[in-house]
């Protein structure tokens, strides 16, 4: 007998699907139990299986990559690091003066050796706040506190003039030409310049950013390297601004013209996790659940990430005169380790780490391993 198939069914006028009506149209029984049994059999087997080699030992090689891929993140370069510390726009908490200061310098060795001591520029305000005066008496190990008289910009005249001085003498390439004329918005209308000594300092300012575009466009591209290596790309000096003010931006373009590396350590904290912002997405809700208030977690990292992707890092004045920013989160506590214990007050948590790394090439931000 010839089974019609659906379209000939459709041109008798039949039905184009018949459902079996008769016994023998359908699976016996037996057919059917046999089937059940095959697929019993086939998983009582997996269950009872020993283990695969590989599938035993994943684990230990997921442990392994990530400690591997940890090394690799902060592999130690040949550079020279100088480390200029803006203390009036990234100011310690009262209690964590010492604990910032070995933190600071935890994240400059990642790029290399420090050249002396950390520079840290105050004046006597902020110096005031800072209770303990561990900064100021030159009691932590490595930092050299720089006392500035003369006004609020005054910490960042000085820190200008050094960082480019500094500049000056290790740099390696471009034009050996002076060194710029730093001053800062403030200090040009306190002075109360013309407009023709106004327009020179813009000009100033676009002719070494023109010139930093340059020299970063010659540099070797690193790939498959670490994100230290990529940031540093070659270069034999890296100059570390622990500050958030943008009037610093000519000190970075001139150093990166003259062939120096630039990183930026500025304050970065995420309004999920403080409550600063109101939460209106689901996935703000979900985040804001699991934070926490003290280290890094998984959730606490992605509240930083999206607030990397709401102030739009890579817009920022700062951050485009940049070869790498580490990001700074003043308010969220994280647990001391074995390095800060010595000058520690005590064990409980102190405000204030590096939490990701952005760079201009990858545009989001990176976890920070250092």
């Amino acid at each position: 007998m010839t089974t019609l198939g659906p379209r000939a069914r459709r041109a008798f006028g039949q039905p184009a699907r018949v459902r079996p009506t008769t016994m023998s149209d359908r699976p016996t029984l037996g057919f059917r139990n046999a089937i059940r049994r095959s697929r019993g059999r086939h998983m009582s087997a997996r269950a009872h299986a020993p283990p695969r080699a590989d599938v035993a030992h994943r684990g230990e090689r997921r442990r392994a990559q990530i400690h591997r891929h940890r090394i690799a993140r902060s592999t130690r370069t040949h550079a020279v690091v100088k480390v200029f510390w803006d203390v009036d726009n990234c100011a310690p908490r009262v209690d964590g003066e010492t604990v910032m200061a070995h933190r600071v310098m935890r994240a400059a060795r990642a790029f290399g050796a420090i050249d002396g001591d950390v520079m840290a520029y105050a004046n006597a305000e902020t110096l005031g706040r800072l209770t303990r005066g561990v900064i100021a008496g030159g009691e932590v190990c490595g930092v050299t506190c720089v006392r500035c008289e003369g006004g609020a910009d005054a910490a960042d005249a000085a820190l200008a003039e050094d960082a480019l001085a500094w500049a000056s003498t290790v740099a390696t390439a471009g034009v050996a030409e002076a060194a710029p004329v730093f001053s800062t918005k403030r200090q040009r209308a306190l002075r109360e310049v013309s407009a023709e000594e106004e327009a020179a300092a813009r000009a100033e300012a676009v002719r070494w950013a023109g010139r930093a575009a340059e020299a970063a466009e010659a540099l070797p591209t690193v790939g498959g390297g670490s994100t230290v290596d990529a940031i540093v790309r070659g270069r034999e000096h890296v100059m570390m601004l622990v500050t958030s003010d943008n009037d610093v931006k000519l000190v970075m373009d001139y150093a990166r013209a003259r062939g120096v590396c630039v990183v930026v350590l500025a304050n970065l904290s995420p309004n999920a996790a403080s409550g600063g912002m109101k939460i209106k997405t689901k996935r703000l809700r979900n985040v804001a659940k699991s934070i926490g208030s003290v280290g890094m977690n998984n959730a606490y990292f992605e509240a930083v990430k999206l607030e990397g992707e709401r102030r739009q890092l890579s817009r920022l004045k700062l951050l485009q005169s940049a070869d790498g920013a580490l990001l700074w989160d003043p308010n969220r506590r994280f647990a001391i380790r074995e390095d800060e214990r010595v000058d520690a007050s005590g064990e409980e948590p102190v405000a204030g780490d590096v939490v990701g790394v952005w760079r201009p090439d990858k545009g989001g931000i990176g976890r920070w391993y250092a």
